[in-house]
């Protein structure tokens, strides 16, 4: 298992490669504005092999070398 935290949210990525989120993920994740109090897997993310976060993105590579990236990323 592996931990990325920020200021505002942290995420972590499981055995099997699931990225999962939680905290206030506003500007972050469909910018959607909302707080996630439990840990939530993050839908159509697989085989996540690393996470890196910063103040208002995410980002992972998957097992075939892709690179994802979600929120702002400026």
């Amino acid at each position: 298992m592996q931990v990325a935290c920020s200021e505002y949210f942290s995420v972590s990525v499981d055995d099997e490669g699931q990225l999962w989120m939680w905290g206030n993920m506003k500007k972050t994740y469909r910018d959607e504005g909302e707080r996630i109090d439990t840990p939530t897997m993050m839908e159509g993310v697989r085989n996540v092999q690393g996470v890196a976060v910063g103040k208002n993105h995410i980002s992972c590579v998957d097992n075939e070398g892709h690179v994802w990236t979600y929120g702002s990323n400026l």
